[in-house]
């Protein structure tokens, strides 16, 4: 099984080699159309992503389910400053800061823009318990700087297996409220306690759709 993945993704890169060897592309770099195509080649074969599977694709790469809908693959498309641009096989994206999901595109409801303090996990570990607030910005349907009341609470340590691999993370719980429209969800990171890195988060981007669960199966390369 495993060698009919490696098998499919040498021909891949065999034919874009060649079909691109005037345009000088880097394939040590995210591109979109070598990114589409690998999407779509492993959603079709892969019935279980694992971690063979996983290991090759050039790319960073993670996990990530609605509510209790099955796993599904996105693979980092693109860095920029400090975020990252994800991208699924049916072209939603997902551009992601420090482990927080900041917009969505592509989805039935989107998440904009956020306005919060620049508060990152290691001031948050050591604060221990800290409230503030921010303000949302959706579309589809279009809803500007809904004031969200938020808690940061560190938890503790807790035993996280992502494809076979058992890692002891930091889990930070924040709840949000916002009064205006009764929106009272609970987003969750796990994190290294060490770097602060997010392995794994459960987090709602609009009023709109269920919680999307995200791991990271391959971290970006900085």
């Amino acid at each position: 099984m495993i060698k009919f993945y490696c098998a499919k993704f040498i021909k891949i890169l065999i034919m874009l080699i060649s079909f691109t060897s005037c345009s000088n592309l880097d394939l040590s770099s995210p591109s979109s159309s070598l990114s589409n195509l690998l999407l779509n080649n492993f959603n079709q074969t892969s019935a279980v992503i694992d971690k063979e599977t996983i290991d090759s694709i050039p790319y960073a790469s993670s996990l990530v389910s609605f509510g209790e809908s099955a796993k599904s693959l996105i693979i980092l498309e693109s860095t920029k400053e400090n975020s990252n641009t994800w991208i699924s096989s049916d072209k939603v994206r997902f551009i992601e800061k420090e482990g927080r999901i900041i917009r969505s595109l592509g989805m039935p409801s989107d998440l904009y823009y956020i306005d919060r303090p620049d508060l990152d996990f290691d001031f948050l570990v050591k604060e221990e318990n800290f409230s503030y607030i921010a303000y949302y910005s959706f579309r589809s349907p279009v809803l500007n700087n809904l004031r969200v009341e938020i808690n940061s609470n560190v938890v503790g340590l807790e035993t996280i297996n992502i494809l076979g691999q058992e890692m002891q993370l930091l889990l930070i719980e924040e709840s949000l409220y916002g009064p205006m429209i009764n929106w009272n969800v609970m987003n969750k990171y796990w994190i290294d306690p060490i770097t602060k890195y997010v392995w794994k988060s459960s987090q709602y981007l609009t009023p709109r759709l269920p919680h999307i669960e995200i791991e990271v199966t391959k971290k970006p390369a900085r």
